[in-house]
């Protein structure tokens, strides 16, 4: 939310990747580092978890109910489109 729409977000110990899946939910672009095999597996899981429209949605719908910002006015979806690049490593 206090980056503009298509930037970059880095997270060099990304973890399970929450802040890459909120990302891409909020139309930016991920790049996420981590060296536990776990983790990677559990990213990778996850970023195909919200190619499917509907979860794309619940989770949209889940950032709104519990933000104290009006992300509405951020949030724009593309259903025939993915909001990453399949040229973008996970």
């Amino acid at each position: 939310a206090s980056t503009k729409e298509n930037a970059w977000i880095l997270d060099p110990f990304a973890g399970s990747s929450t802040t890459g899946i909120a990302a891409n939910l909020l139309n930016r672009r991920f790049l996420g580092l981590e060296q536990e095999q776990e983790f990677l597996e559990l990213s990778k899981n996850r970023r195909e978890e919200i190619e499917d429209i509907s979860k794309r949605y619940e989770y949209r719908d889940k950032i709104i109910k519990y933000s104290d910002r009006p992300l509405k006015s951020i949030l724009e979806f593309h259903d025939n489109e993915l909001y990453y690049g399949k040229d973008l490593p996970l």
